[in-house]
């Protein structure tokens, strides 16, 4: 493996770190919320798409950087 084989290794354990922390992210605050407010599983649905918007949004901006 070259060095371009390793920092596209990097490169893609990077992208799925950030997949998991946003959709953790967005999970984990609309639990919270359900909690605080006690209106489960509307904040937490609310946080899981977000979250996945914001992973999908990321994961493209990852994959092809504007040159």
């Amino acid at each position: 493996m070259g060095k371009e084989g390793g920092a596209n290794t990097f490169r893609l354990l990077g992208l799925g770190w950030y997949v998991a922390f946003s959709l953790i992210l967005g999970v984990g605050l609309g639990v919270w919320a359900d909690g605080r407010w006690h209106t489960a599983p509307l904040f937490t649905l609310v946080g899981l798409f977000l979250g996945l918007a914001i992973a999908i949004f990321g994961m493209y901006r990852m994959l092809f950087p504007s040159e």
